[in-house]
């Protein structure tokens, strides 16, 4: 299982936690991150274009922290191919969603 747990360099107070597992295809993401209006809608969209394909979601709020636990299907012609290789790219791709939201 690979795991990522680090600061955003934009802001060292954003923390963004990632865990994947892998078996076979499919991968378990789980994401622990400061929430943003319209951040599930881009790390769906997100997911999508790294050839992630979301079969089911699950989300938990409390406060300011969300808690999104994704199960995908790696597709076929998916870049991506072992748990750190995934988790860096989730996070590249939450860090580019974190920016945009201070940006705003």
């Amino acid at each position: 299982m690979a795991s990522t747990d680090r600061s955003n360099s934009s802001n060292p107070n954003n923390v963004i936690d990632i865990e994947v597992s892998m078996a076979e295809c499919h991968a378990r993401i789980k994401i622990r991150c400061r929430k943003f209006p319209k951040q599930l809608r881009k790390i769906v969209s997100g997911l999508h274009s790294l050839r992630l394909t979301v079969l089911q979601l699950n989300v938990s709020t409390a406060h300011q922290i969300a808690l999104y636990s994704f199960t995908l299907k790696v597709e076929e012609d998916c870049a991506l191919c072992s748990e750190e290789e995934i988790s860096r790219g989730v996070y590249q791709l939450l860090c580019r969603i974190q920016e945009e939201a201070f940006s705003v």
